[in-house]
């Protein structure tokens, strides 16, 4: 009975635990009803629990945000950022920058969304600041720029007009209410070529407002791209003003480029969309608009990302593949490339070009290519083994890999590759005891670990792929390894003119750091050549590890070697360096 009271009190004061730990809401109080935009005002924030009570525990970060414009903290600077609460409680001066009627500011808790709000006036500041607002751009109060978005680009050619919107701010772009000034709207490019309407003076303090409309056209000659600055200056105080570099395309000039997906699997179709406008490319700021009416073909090929040189392969089925667009725009579907990129700089790009009459403005030119892609391996199709040495000394040890492969030979990352020894002993995993371990791929597509053994034997060592269907194996063999300072040779003495002949031949033996060229030389012990023999590279004689090599006893002259003690000399030419070793050999008769 003592046993259940105790657990029911645990959980009880479990369950008032949690119920006392939940954040509810927050209080949020400034200590005015209406303030200045960018002014210092007090702000209490109370984190309170679901029963009201202050939670004294809270500790967690706070985003300030207003319906207009940013929030600044004064005491950090930070956007709108608090987060040193003590005791559930938080004081501090911030600031609102966007001005309102009712302006609301909400505080968010970043780990639970729990939010409070309050309403305040917020009245914008005195006129420090000009902005202008044209197509593309919206208009943003209490910013750091006072708008978003770009302005499009406009055209030339034809009689076209566009309209800018003029404000007079306060230094946080909100709209003022007093001491409106005077402005006028005037660009770099001649007035034969633009107007702009009004062209005199416009006077804000005539309508009591703080913002006008001014129309811009350009007219058609001369016909060419060209960037120009329209200026909103206040005229009584001249270094206020706001100045707007726009890009005017002429309909003489076309513009190609394409567009591609960032990353594509190797052998899996993809495709690629070519776009022709007046514009410029996206990439450098143009609308992406395709000129209606233009059904001309273009073609395409890959090229490096790097030397923008064409890529090494192709793009399958076709290195270049040709379409005609339709007004502007045309699809390339089943595209197939299947080279992995190892990095960025190897990725690729899709380069276009205008096979067509018209000439394109950057047929020259890297803005055409599209965004890099990146191709990764295809799924894992077959895999490589591979030993460091297949025979090793007692305690040493070997390293034991596995790359695998797509189906394009691309090798293939982060793929579970399984090593498991089949027959004898030793360890895999670092010494351990482990005979079975589970290891992924590298980047490279290459999976290793070491293997040694304590004792003489031989061991197989399967390995198997995620995804691949059977195994493959690998052999080491563990035991006596001859130092390269070193040269045995079995039976010796021998007698090459043994009833028995089995008995007739003597093993040189020696071991090779690495594959290299080897001459055997015999000498009598007087000095005379007896018999010699040159290994190549790589051959038995002159691969690494260990080289058994038999001497029947028969001389470069074709006759039975006499009885005595010779001089066996091996001269290896090693890319370290030119070395030699000597041995006695006796032969008894």
């Amino acid at each position: 009975m003592k046993k259940l009271l105790m657990a029911l009190i645990i959980m009880t004061a479990s369950v008032l635990q949690l119920y006392i730990a939940t954040l509810r809401n927050f209080e949020v109080n400034i200590g005015a009803t209406s303030m200045t935009a960018g002014e210092a005002k007090a702000l209490d924030i109370v984190a309170r629990d679901i029963d009201g009570a202050i939670k004294t525990d809270f500790n967690g970060t706070v985003r300030l945000s207003a319906t207009v414009g940013y929030v600044s903290v004064t005491a950090t600077g930070t956007a709108g950022v608090v987060d040193n609460f003590t005791g559930g409680v938080w004081h501090g001066d911030m600031s609102i920058l966007g001005a309102g009627s009712v302006v609301t500011l909400t505080a968010t808790d970043d780990a639970t969304g729990t939010t409070g709000t309050t309403a305040v006036e917020v009245l914008a500041g005195p006129y420090s600041k000009l902005l202008m607002i044209m197509e593309g751009m919206t208009w943003a109060p209490g910013t750091d720029t006072g708008y978003t978005g770009y302005a499009v680009t406009q055209t030339t050619g034809i009689t076209s007009t566009f309209y800018v919107t003029a404000y007079a701010c306060d230094a946080y772009y909100n709209t003022v209410t007093a001491g409106y000034p005077r402005v006028r709207i005037t660009s770099s490019i001649p007035a034969a070529y633009m107007s702009i309407t009004p062209s005199s003076t416009v006077d804000l303090s005539a309508d009591m407002k703080a913002n006008t409309l001014f129309a811009v056209s350009v007219y058609p000659v001369p016909d060419a791209s060209i960037f120009a600055t329209l200026s909103l200056a206040d005229v009584d105080t001249p270094p206020l003003k706001h100045d707007q570099t726009l890009f005017f395309a002429s309909l003489t000039d076309y513009f190609i480029w394409a567009e591609a997906p960032l990353t594509v699997r190797a052998g899996s179709p993809f495709s690629v969309t070519v776009k022709v406008s007046h514009f410029v490319p996206p990439s450098m700021g143009g609308s992406g608009a395709t000129i209606i009416g233009f059904n001309e073909p273009v073609e395409i090929r890959a090229v490096d990302n790097v030397t923008r040189l064409d890529a090494n392969p192709g793009l399958l089925p076709a290195a270049t593949p040709q379409l005609v667009t339709l007004n502007g725009a045309a699809t390339f579907n089943n595209l197939i490339y299947w080279k992995r990129a190892l990095d960025i700089n190897h990725a690729i790009r899709i380069r276009p070009a205008g096979i067509g009459a018209t000439a394109m403005s950057n047929a020259n030119n890297n803005s055409r290519d599209s965004n890099y892609i990146e191709v990764f391996s295809a799924e894992p199709d077959s895999f490589s083994t591979s030993v460091a040495k297949s025979k090793i000394a007692k305690n040493e040890q070997t390293t034991l890999s596995v790359t695998v492969f797509d189906a394009y030979y691309n090798p293939v990352s982060d793929t579970a590759v399984t090593f498991n020894i089949t027959s004898g002993e030793g360890s895999i995993d670092a010494g351990t005891a482990t005979k079975t371990v589970t290891v992924n791929t590298d980047f490279y597509g290459t999976a290793s670990v070491p293997y040694s053994y304590s004792s003489n034997a031989k061991a197989c060592i399967t390995a198997a792929s995620a995804g691949i269907p059977g195994f493959m194996t690998m052999t080491v063999e563990t035991g006596t390894i001859l130092s390269k300072d070193l040269i045995s040779n079995y039976p010796n003495p021998f007698n090459p003119s043994s009833p028995d002949p089995g008995k007739r031949k003597t093993t040189f033996e020696y071991y090779l750091e690495n594959d290299t060229a080897v001459k055997l030389s015999l000498y009598s012990i007087s000095g005379s050549l007896v018999w010699s023999k040159d290994f190549a590279p790589g051959s038995i004689g002159g691969r690494t590890g260990d080289n058994p090599v038999e001497w029947n006893g028969v001389t470069n002259l074709n006759t039975v070697v006499a009885a005595g003690v010779y001089i066996l000399k091996v001269e290896v030419d090693a890319a370290g360096g030119k070395y030699s070793r000597t041995r006695k050999i006796a032969v008894k008769k």
